[in-house]
């Protein structure tokens, strides 16, 4: 009775850990995939209020340069006194 308790126990962490094995290279395979950007440079970007402008976005981009533009001269104000 005990051997086939610890046998059947033995079976079921087994079969766990085998099958957690095999979600962890999945999700490897998955991973370079999702994002080219870092997710430090893209708290960075949300934090300084500039967003990510696609190739032709004209409005997006002078969004961007008002943003970088004041940051500037915050920065450049802050320092001159």
């Amino acid at each position: 009775m005990k051997q086939s308790l610890c046998l059947a126990v033995l079976f079921l962490i087994l079969s766990t850990s085998s099958s957690a094995i095999r979600r962890g290279k999945e999700d490897q395979e998955i991973n370079p995939l999702v994002s080219a950007t870092s997710v430090e440079e893209d708290s960075v970007n949300k934090l300084m209020g500039m967003e990510y402008c696609g190739e032709g976005d004209e409005e997006c981009l002078r969004r961007r340069m008002m943003t970088e533009s004041h940051l500037d001269y915050i920065y450049t104000q802050h320092h001159k006194h």
